[in-house]
C-alpha cells in the first residue's frame, strides 16, 4: 500500500512537470519577441526564468487537460513545436504597435537629416533612428505603467482555454493567413498616418530652403536647415505626444481582443 501510494504520488508529481514544461514554450517564445524583454534589456536565464513562473499559474489548465494515459516523447516534441507556433502568432501580433513606433521615429528622424546619428537598440536589435529608440522607450513605459502589460497576462492565459495545449496545429486556412498580412499592412499604413504631419511640414522648411537656395546660392541650405528641422520636429512632437500614446493605448487596450479573433480563427 505504502509502496503504490509512493508510485502514485510520483506519477502526479511528473504529470505536474510535464505541463509546466509543456506550458512554458508559449509564454517564452512571446518573451522573446516582445521588443521590450530583448536579450539586451534582461538576460536570457532571467527571461526564462520569469517565463516559468508565469508559466506556473498556468500548468494547472494545462495538466487537467493532459490525457490519463501521458505523452509519448514525440507527442511531446510536436507539441512544444505547436506551442512555439502559437507563440509566434501572439508575440507577433503583440510586438505590432512597438514596430510601428520605431518605424515612426525612423521616417521622421530621415526627414529631419538625423538618421546619420543612428544608435544601436536594444530593443529592436539592430541600428534605429534617435526618435524611433525614444518613442520605443516611452511606449515600453507606457505599456508596463497603464496595466497593458496586465492585460496581456490575461489573455494570454485565456489562450489556454482557446488552445489547449494537448491539441495538435490549429486548424488554418487561406482566408486565416489573410489577417496576418492585414496585420501589417496596418503597420504601414498607421504609419504613414501618425507620421505624416511631421513629414510634410519638415518637407515644407526642405521646400522653403531650396527656394532660398535658389536665390542665394553661397548659403549652405543643407548645413542651415538640420538644427531648423531638428528643432521644429521636438516642437512639433510634444504637441503631437498626446495623439500618438492616444493611439497606442487603445491598441493596448485592444489585446483581449486580437486574442478573441485569433481563438475564433483557430477554433
Amino acid at each position: 500500500m505504502v509502496v503504490n501510494g509512493f508510485f502514485s504520488a510520483f506519477s502526479e508529481v511528473e504529470s505536474a512537470l510535464l505541463a509546466l514544461a509543456l506550458s512554458w514554450p508559449r509564454i517564452m517564445v512571446i518573451l522573446w519577441i516582445f521588443p521590450s524583454l530583448t536579450e539586451a534589456v534582461i538576460s536570457t536565464a532571467v527571461r526564462s526564468a520569469v517565463a516559468i513562473s508565469l508559466s506556473l499559474i498556468a500548468a494547472p489548465v494545462v495538466y487537467e487537460d493532459l490525457p490519463s494515459q501521458g505523452i509519448s516523447l514525440g507527442v511531446g516534441l510536436a507539441i512544444i513545436v505547436k506551442e512555439v507556433f502559437i507563440g509566434l502568432l501572439i508575440g507577433f501580433m503583440i510586438a505590432l504597435p512597438f514596430w510601428t513606433a520605431i518605424t515612426i521615429g525612423f521616417l521622421i528622424d530621415t526627414q529631419r537629416g538625423a538618421f546619420m546619428a543612428s544608435l544601436i537598440s536594444p530593443f529592436f536589435r539592430g541600428r534605429v533612428s534617435p526618435l524611433g529608440t525614444l518613442l520605443a522607450q516611452a511606449l515600453t513605459v507606457l505599456f508596463f505603467s497603464s496595466g497593458g502589460f496586465l492585460v496581456l497576462l490575461d489573455s494570454l492565459y485565456q489562450s489556454y482555454v482557446f488552445w489547449p495545449v494537448p491539441a495538435f496545429f490549429p486548424h488554418m486556412n487561406s482566408g486565416d493567413f489573410s489577417y496576418f498580412v492585414h496585420a501589417f499592412g496596418t503597420i504601414l499604413y498607421f504609419t504613414v498616418f501618425l507620421a505624416a504631419p511631421v513629414v510634410l511640414i519638415l518637407f515644407l522648411i526642405d521646400l522653403s530652403m531650396g527656394l532660398i537656395n535658389r536665390f542665394v546660392p553661397q548659403l549652405n541650405v543643407f548645413f542651415l536647415s538640420l538644427p531648423i528641422k531638428g528643432a521644429l520636429a521636438i516642437f512639433i512632437m510634444l504637441i503631437y505626444i498626446m495623439t500618438l500614446i492616444d493611439y497606442f493605448g487603445k491598441k493596448f487596450i485592444a489585446i483581449p481582443i486580437i486574442f478573441s479573433e485569433l481563438g475564433a480563427m483557430f477554433q
